[in-house]
């Protein structure tokens, strides 16, 4: 996804992007027992260390979902963990009817640290 957005912010044809899941649903998320393979290669024991690497890797993801063109989410059916870290991060989002939203990081103890904390109120705003 990092280079597909590079090159159409490069793209003088391209004005904007539409981000679309294929099949019944918009994403079912990162595999977390994957991502949790990624965040433990930390090298070293020390806390300090370990905490840099996962600042490091969520610059990484916050990268991934950063564009200089408008960014349109069309979201049909989930949307689950990643997926409302991606669609928090557009500049516009169209949902279906049978759109529905889960932040799977709280079921295992976890922040959404991409963004969507700071995001949602923006978006939905503080009442709800």
């Amino acid at each position: 996804m990092v280079e597909c957005f590079a090159h159409l912010a490069q793209d003088p044809a391209c004005r904007a992007i539409v981000l679309s899941g294929a099949g019944k649903l918009f994403t079912a998320g990162i595999d977390l027992a994957e991502m949790a393979s990624v965040f433990m290669m930390a090298e070293g024991d020390d806390t300090a260390r370990r905490a840099w690497h996962l600042r490091k890797k969520i610059r990484e993801y916050q990268e991934r979902v950063t564009c200089p063109k408008p960014v349109i989410a069309a979201v049909h059916g989930a949307c689950i963990g990643a997926g409302v870290d991606l669609i928090s991060a557009c500049d516009i989002r169209y949902c279906t009817e049978d759109a529905w939203f889960k932040s799977k990081e709280v079921d295992i103890g976890l922040a959404a640290d991409v963004g969507t904390l700071q995001r949602l109120p923006r978006i939905m705003g503080n009442r709800r």
